[in-house]
């Protein structure tokens, strides 16, 4: 177990903007209007949290879940949901953190088909850490796309509930 530090370009380039599609995340899979200034705090705290904590020595694993605990208390404290958005909210962080793996392990198999995957896995343990973000913001952008393909799924849901005269009173609330 060793310190599993971010270095800066990584944070700049690939550290914030997933924050931001992790805390829009939250919001669109627990069925939450976005309030800004509530979404950039939140935002701005998972940007600080997994940073932080990989200051630790630590397991990797271990800072993953501890950042997930964290954006869950996040939200409930800015939110001050009830209990099925409670419920919710338990749920959606771990969706959304097999949305990254999904999304990392698309990226690696997308360079693995370009490269090989022995040069696909040396791009991303490249010291350089420009050429990592670089080798590895795909994957952001898959996340984003994810993101998008629910909230279109959630939105299609949620007006075939209102068309059948279905109660949807509460959702999106």
């Amino acid at each position: 177990m060793g310190v599993t530090a971010v270095s800066n370009e990584m944070l700049l380039a690939k550290g914030i903007p997933e924050a931001f599609l992790v805390a829009l995340g939250i919001h669109i899979l627990a069925e939450t209007k976005v309030d800004w200034r509530k979404y950039l705090v939140m935002s701005f705290l998972f940007i600080l949290m997994p940073y932080l904590l990989r200051q630790f020595p630590i397991s990797t694993g271990i800072n993953t879940v501890l950042s997930l605990f964290g954006l869950i208390f996040v939200f409930q404290l800015l939110y001050r949901s009830g209990l099925q958005k409670l419920v919710r909210t338990i749920i959606t962080p771990i969706i959304i953190l097999i949305l990254i793996l999904v999304a990392e392990i698309l990226n690696l198999l997308i360079l693995s088909m370009m490269y090989g995957f022995e040069a696909a896995n040396v791009m991303f343990k490249t010291p350089s850490g420009w050429a990592q973000c670089l080798y590895t913001w795909p994957s952001t952008v898959i996340l984003a796309l994810l993101l998008f393909a629910s909230h279109q799924i959630l939105k299609t849901k949620r007006k075939r509930k209102a068309k059948d005269g279905k109660d949807t009173e509460g959702i999106g609330s």
